[in-house]
């Protein structure tokens, strides 16, 4: 066996033994572990934390965008669902055509009100039955001011208009659906867009009088029958 060796005791003058100097490290220890203790609850607090809020914020990411899905319960009926914009004056939609044939239709004037549609659009555009992605996109320049209609990535329909056409005082309507529209039956059109123009009156300005014009931006889906 190994034999342990000790250090003898320091022996004073008088022949008495000098006790050993107490430890002072217990003390020392018991504060640096209370220390680190709450050095570890505030880093798991930290920790617990940011976790739950990327697990909410993950939550919120997808269930916005289960909303914005595309639905179709039945396939004989047009369906439509709008997405998040993605910057000012550039809308868009998914949307699912049934069997038979319907047009894309755009208007720039004879608007009558912010849920009416023209008999007669200035422009339309075929659409194939089955799924497609339509954008409203419009541009305003020195010169005048153009209206777009995207169907899959692609113009179909552009409309020119000069500067005249839409008034500098304000405007009117928008979207006329939330986060989706279904029609009903399939020979009713599904209106997409309708923003019809107001100007203020040239006799009453600084009054706050206006007039709604017959101008403005109107998008929807039709069948042709």
């Amino acid at each position: 066996m190994t034999e342990i060796e000790q250090t003898p005791p320091k022996v004073a003058s008088d022949g008495s033994t000098i006790p050993p100097p107490r430890q002072q490290g217990g003390s020392f220890s018991l504060a640096h572990g209370l220390l680190l203790i709450a050095v570890i609850g505030v880093w798991s607090a930290w920790w617990i934390k940011t976790k739950e809020n990327q697990r909410l914020k993950a939550r919120v990411k997808t269930m916005s965008v289960m909303a914005r899905e595309l639905f179709v319960p039945d396939p004989s009926l047009l369906s439509a669902v709008q997405h998040e914009p993605k910057w000012v004056n550039h809308l868009e939609w998914e949307l699912y055509v049934p069997p038979g044939t319907f047009e894309l239709c755009l208007s720039t004037h004879g608007l009558e009100s912010y849920y009416r549609w023209p008999v007669n659009p200035t422009k339309t555009a075929r659409l194939k039955p089955g799924r497609h992605v339509v954008e409203l996109i419009q541009s305003s320049s020195n010169i005048g001011h153009h209206v777009g209609l995207l169907v899959d990535g692609a113009e179909l329909i552009g409309i020119d208009e000069p500067s005249e056409w839409k008034p500098k005082i304000s405007q009117g309507g928008g979207s006329t659906f939330g986060i989706y529209r279904l029609t009903s039956n399939r020979d009713d059109p599904l209106s997409l867009f309708h923003n019809v123009f107001v100007q203020a009156d040239e006799d009453n300005k600084g009054t706050g009088g206006s007039t709604q014009t017959d101008r403005g931006v109107a998008v929807w889906i039709r069948m042709i029958k």
